[in-house]
């Protein structure tokens, strides 16, 4: 084929002159493929049917390997060299590795730009700084382990709370029991704030003598009068170490000096011979102390027979916590009585019980058991007492002294055995 610029002869299919480079502009007319209608040179699709014209793609062979730009195939000869490709060709075949490299390195800087904008101000305020590990940078904190730091500061943070809490209870704690303790006090800041005669006017005589003694009694002074030492020693606060013979008033500081004084003068001026201390406590010590053997006899409402024995109520009271007495009504044993009675008049703090069944704990389990006391003494006085559901001794002492020469145990409500309706008491003793 003839080039249409130099004249120079090409081969029949050359779309490019070997000799000049341009394109050899062809003289033949072209027909559709599909239908055989006469097309112009330059058509993309057939004007009769629409058929697509694949004319663009066309081959030149100058040996075995080959090259192929764009819509136009270009062949190599034997041995490598390029020589017979037109420059056009060479042109464009070696700028395409720089055409590639440019458009990956374009397209990685727009998506990190992409991820800067839409990603960059919206991590959580709480996400780590980025980490690198093995070289590759993390920023997702789904992705990547919280850091042990993070971790170990909010475990710090978790356990300063916690200490806080703790030191909140404690102080709470402290302000509770220095709260109980001031309010055993007479005068709570007789021993730091001068008082003044407004402070101790309402105290009765009985109370400002024992105002008076209370501020030697924080300084650990012990008392010749029983009634002083009675009512000290039933303090939580006090703790007497210094016979009245060896204690030294240079001890008191001198707002305690002034304060005994000022309570002094107000008790006398009431009463010139002041508050007359241990009235009646010759009658107090007349009182014998209670032991083991100061029961006489026990007796109950109800006693449980059966299988040929009886759970007397003596039981409840013979040392051994593998026997006691068990009502005997029908029913849970509500309003059924226990009673001691003395073989004389006693000063009683208190008793100790073993409530329920404490041969074993499965009896003790299968059986009913008291869950509240009253108790009633020879002079008509009383009082409730809640008792836990424990298989273990129990102890309660009265709000104060309880003179009688008898004691009755009135059950009022019980824990129900989950097999027996019997209600069971090992072992009371009384102090």
């Amino acid at each position: 084929m003839k080039c249409n610029y130099c004249n120079h002869e090409n081969a029949e299919d050359a779309v490019f002159c070997t000799e000049c480079g341009k394109k050899i502009e062809s003289t033949e007319k072209r027909t559709c493929s599909k239908c055989g209608a006469e097309i112009s040179n330059d058509a993309l699709f057939c004007t009769s049917c629409g058929e697509r014209i694949h004319s663009g793609i066309r081959r030149v062979d100058y040996g075995e390997t080959r090259y192929q730009t764009d819509q136009v195939t270009y062949s190599q000869p034997h041995g490598g060299s390029d020589a017979g490709v037109p420059e056009a060709e060479k042109t464009i075949k070696n700028k395409e590795p720089l055409y590639i490299c440019l458009s990956v390195v374009g397209a990685v800087v727009v998506f990190a730009l992409f991820k800067f904008v839409i990603f960059g101000n919206q991590k959580d305020s709480r996400e780590p700084a980025a980490e690198t590990q093995n070289g590759a940078e993390y920023a997702d904190t789904e992705s990547v382990p919280y850091p042990e730091s993070t971790v170990a500061s909010e475990i710090e943070v978790v356990q300063e709370e916690t200490q806080e809490q703790t030191e909140i209870q404690e102080i709470t704690t402290e302000e509770t029991t220095e709260a109980s303790l001031q309010a055993d006090y007479i005068l709570p800041q007789s021993d730091t704030v001068k008082l003044k005669k407004k402070d101790i006017k309402h105290l009765t005589l009985q109370e400002l003598n024992y105002a008076k003694n209370e501020i030697y009694a924080r300084h650990g002074r012990k008392f010749d009068s029983q009634e002083l030492r009675r009512y000290f020693e039933s303090k939580e606060w006090y703790h007497g170490t210094i016979a009245p013979a060896d204690f030294n008033e240079s001890v008191l500081s001198e707002v305690e000096r002034a304060n005994v004084i000022l309570i002094r003068d107000r008790e006398y001026s009431i009463d010139p011979n002041g508050y007359p201390l241990d009235q009646g406590m010759d009658i107090l010590s007349s009182v014998k102390s209670l032991t083991a053997d100061s029961i006489e006899t026990v007796f109950a409402s109800s006693e449980l027979s059966e299988y040929d024995m009886t759970h007397f109520a003596r039981f409840a009271s013979d040392g051994d916590r593998t026997t006691g007495w068990v009502e005997g009504v029908s029913g849970q044993g509500e309003g059924e009585t226990l009673t001691f009675k003395l073989n004389d008049t006693y000063e009683i703090n208190g008793f100790r019980i073993c409530a329920g069944y404490h041969k074993s704990k499965e009896l003790y389990r299968k059986n009913s058991r008291p869950a509240k006391l009253r108790i009633q003494f020879d002079s008509g006085e009383g009082d409730s007492f809640d008792l836990a559901d424990e298989y273990k001794e129990q102890s309660f002492s009265f709000a104060s002294p309880v003179r009688s020469s008898r004691v009755t145990f009135v059950i009022e409500t019980v824990y129900p055995g989950n097999t027996y309706e019997d209600t069971v008491i090992s072992e009371i003793s009384l102090f």
